[in-house]
């Protein structure tokens, strides 16, 4: 395996790790709609990343990417069209979604807001992408390495929910430090999620 910064050619790939990854199908009807939201997710991150590290298989295959903001790093990934892309996609969930658009940022922000009081982060893990089907071949655990050599020392945090495979930061000495329950309304329908914040130093 190799791990490298991650190309622009690969981010099609990253959309479709997270939208499974992530459990996005379950908000959307319609696949069109699910893939620009998936866009809409990536360039988000990508906008505040300060490294962008990617697995490959020795045949050049991807396999699974880690964004990170250092708080100390120069955002390059950031891109004119991206910003506007996501300023537009904004509108879009707050026409179409009402208050419900925002109501899953709002509960992180609150949990950071808790959080901040205590700690004084050096970074956050923006999104953990794996290929579904290498799920217990140990990219994840690969990456995470790679970012504890490249950030030694560095006390991180990340957001997740009750929807993703959060087993996986609970197996690997982070600390949920925060959690929240929140109701989301989609479709006719409402889900309960729970939304934590986790924790460690690398």
């Amino acid at each position: 395996m190799i791990i490298k910064n991650l190309e622009p050619r690969d981010y099609d790939k990253v959309i479709e790790y997270a939208i499974e990854g992530m459990n996005f199908r379950q908000y959307f009807d319609h696949e069109l709609a699910l893939r620009l939201y998936g866009r809409y997710f990536l360039y988000l991150e990508l906008n505040k990343v300060t490294d962008a590290y990617a697995a490959y298989g020795e045949n050049g295959e991807f396999l699974g990417t880690l964004l990170f903001d250092s708080k100390q790093g120069e955002k390059s990934y950031k891109k004119l069209w991206q910003v506007f892309y996501v300023t537009l996609f904004k509108f879009i969930l707050k026409f179409f979604f009402g208050k419900s658009a925002g109501q899953y940022d709002q509960i992180n922000k609150k949990m950071l807001a808790s959080y901040l009081k205590k700690n004084h982060p050096d970074g956050e893990i923006l999104l953990f992408a794996v290929n579904p089907q290498s799920k217990g071949s140990g990219v994840g655990t690969a990456l995470l390495h790679y970012l504890e050599q490249e950030q030694p020392g560095k006390q991180i945090y990340l957001f997740t929910d009750s929807g993703c495979t959060y087993q996986f930061y609970d197996r690997r000495d982070f600390k949920r430090v925060e959690e929240e329950k929140i109701l989301l309304e989609h479709a006719n329908t409402k889900q309960e999620l729970r939304c934590m914040l986790y924790s460690r130093t690398l």
